[in-house]
């Protein structure tokens, strides 16, 4: 997609100055038009008409002069519509124009009008635009204007401190009339001198256009319209232009507009504004051209590429730079991330280890305890047959309990000493189930001469299930 399609949707998005940007001049020999449009080529306001004739193409500096000054001040692009500018169509074999420059094609146009018109064309300015081409001929729209009124024109807009966009014929505007209307389609214009038949059939490609000379002519044209028109039979969409004229061809059925009727006037120069404002436009356009001393354009050329290659090769060393830090900090980056990840997997290693470990502690864990579990059961039945075996004689137990990890032996001694012996013959064997023997506490009753009997508490501390798990199986 070139450039500018790609640029012109975005710049639409763009707010618009309410100052007008292009200024339209619809100059007549009854009276001049003027219309002002924005940015976008949307008209700003009504269209105005002002009263002053054009009699002939060395009035219309003077018209111009009238509109500009005696209004509001122009838009910064003029654009002048001129009825009577002299147009013509021409055609030059497809090998005389192949390969050509502009300046060798624009003197190839000219020896062609002369030979046409058989008037000298020199000190003209000429604008033309390609409309048609094929195998073998190349057709061509071609606008003249006498060089001496385009400087007078152009000096008038730039003292109005404007710029003239360009003069042109109003005839061939490239884009329908009627609401609605899709390629393919044509429109026969009549103007004062000519009358312009356009065929649009495609899109990307100009209005196929035929200027048909009418001043002079005993049938103002009217067999070359017709054979125009019998050429493009299948064009059913069709439009009817005139400036005010008696219509030719009297066809009722299609749509007609009529430039003295204010509402299609209006609805005209809308559509020529969008068209101008667009800037794709496929009509012959009278421009200035610039002379450039060759000289000075070498030596500014020299210049401009020096400054280009100075300011590339500073661009491609600030880039270097650029490139290098910013390649430097996303390295950096980069390391610091996995100097973290590297971090991150030490620490889940670890964790995973410490819970191999864990589970390779429950796995060897796991194959004792169906005899951990068995030790366990018979643990209460395996403590009471200690008591019963160690129990020296001349004592009594009369309570077994439990606080916690405390089971505690309580019981009546006939002598001192009996509890103390009683709690040494316990350790051995309860030490296999998983207790420590702590010493007896004693008290006497006092009931003997010589004193006693002694109630006493011999206090087993569990040891807990690894104590269980060392012990032995009696």
């Amino acid at each position: 997609m070139p450039l500018k399609d790609k640029i012109t949707p975005l710049l639409a998005k763009l707010p618009q100055s309410n100052r007008p940007r292009h200024t339209l001049l619809y100059v007549t020999r009854e009276a001049t038009f003027r219309a002002e449009a924005d940015g976008r080529g949307r008209l700003m306001g009504d269209v105005e008409t002002v009263e002053k004739t054009c009699d002939g193409v060395d009035y219309l500096p003077e018209a111009v002069e009238y509109v500009l000054t005696q209004g509001p001040r122009p838009a910064r692009r003029v654009w002048i519509l001129y009825d009577r500018l002299e147009t013509h169509s021409l055609a030059l074999p497809e090998a005389q124009t192949t390969g050509i420059g502009a300046a060798a094609l624009t003197q190839a146009l000219m020896f062609e009008l002369e030979a046409v018109t058989g008037m000298s064309i020199v000190n003209r300015q000429i604008g033309y635009t390609l409309t048609a081409s094929d195998d073998e001929m190349r057709n061509y729209w071609v606008s003249l204007l006498s060089q001496r009124v385009f400087d007078r024109l152009s000096h008038l807009v730039r003292q109005n401190r404007a710029r003239l966009a360009a003069v042109l014929h109003p005839g061939g505007l490239p884009a329908p009339l009627t609401e609605g209307f899709e390629l393919p389609w044509l429109r026969i214009e009549h103007w004062p001198e000519v009358v312009i038949a356009l065929c649009a059939r495609h899109r990307d490609e100009p209005p196929e256009v035929n200027v048909i000379p009418t001043e002079g002519m005993h049938d103002g044209g009217e067999g070359e319209i017709a054979e125009w028109l019998e050429e493009h039979g299948d064009v059913t969409r069709r439009e009817v232009l005139s400036c005010g004229r008696t219509l030719l061809l009297g066809e009722d059925e299609q749509p007609t507009y009529r430039l003295d009727h204010l509402e299609d006037r209006q609805r005209w120069l809308a559509r020529w504004a969008a068209a101008l404002a667009g800037r794709d436009l496929h009509v012959p356009l009278l421009q200035d051209a610039h002379a450039i001393n060759p000289d000075y354009l070498y030596m500014g050329l020299s210049g401009a590429a020096a400054l280009l290659v100075v300011a590339a090769h500073f661009g491609w060393h600030t880039w270097q730079k650029y490139d290098y830090h910013q390649k430097t900090a996303e390295l950096k980056q980069i390391e610091q991330q996995i100097k973290t990840l590297r971090d991150g997997i030490k620490a889940r290693r670890d964790k995973l280890d410490a819970l191999k470990g864990e589970v390779s502690a429950l796995h060897e864990g796991f194959k004792d305890f169906p005899t951990l579990l068995e030790r366990l059961r018979s643990r209460p039945a395996r403590l009471l047959a200690a008591l019963a075996r160690a129990r020296p004689a001349g004592v009594v137990l009369d309570g077994i309990g439990r606080d916690g990890d405390i089971w505690k032996i309580h019981g009546v001694a006939v002598t001192f000493s009996a509890p103390n012996r009683y709690a040494t013959a316990l350790e051995a064997p309860v030490a296999t189930l998983g207790f420590e023997v702590l010493p007896p506490v004693k008290q006497d009753r006092d009931l003997f001469v010589h004193g006693g009997p002694w109630e006493f508490d011999i206090n087993l501390k569990d040891l807990g299930l690894a104590e269980v798990a060392r012990g032995a199986d009696g």
